[in-house]
């Protein structure tokens, strides 16, 4: 098999000899992928259906889109959270969530 890909190594090591514990990424490697994304409104919790059998990371933001924090971006609301089949947010009253779900190819 040929040994080609993307690696990226840390600070003070060679990519080309560094071991995979001194590497940022490797191509070889599994990663997280983005299974699904999208953006949601209303009063929340809403449930957004990921269906993957287990509990998915995520990444997202609240963004304001009127009032005095219009244009602004936040973190999500702390009860935001996930499960094996949905993930669970609560936008902004006035705006939208912005999410991501990351799906574990590993898994």
């Amino acid at each position: 098999m040929a040994n080609y890909g993307i690696k990226i190594s840390k600070a003070g090591y060679d990519v080309k000899t560094a071991a995979v514990k001194d590497l940022v990424m490797t191509s070889k490697a599994n990663q997280w992928k983005i299974h699904m994304s999208g953006t949601s409104s209303g009063s929340g919790p809403i449930n957004i259906a990921h269906n993957l059998g287990y509990t998915p990371a995520y990444l997202g933001a609240n963004y304001h889109t009127s009032g005095a924090d219009s244009g602004k971006a936040e973190k999500m609301n702390i009860n935001t959270r996930t499960n094996p089949t949905n993930l669970i947010v609560y936008p902004p009253s006035t705006g939208y969530t912005r999410y991501f779900i990351l799906k574990d190819i590993g898994a």
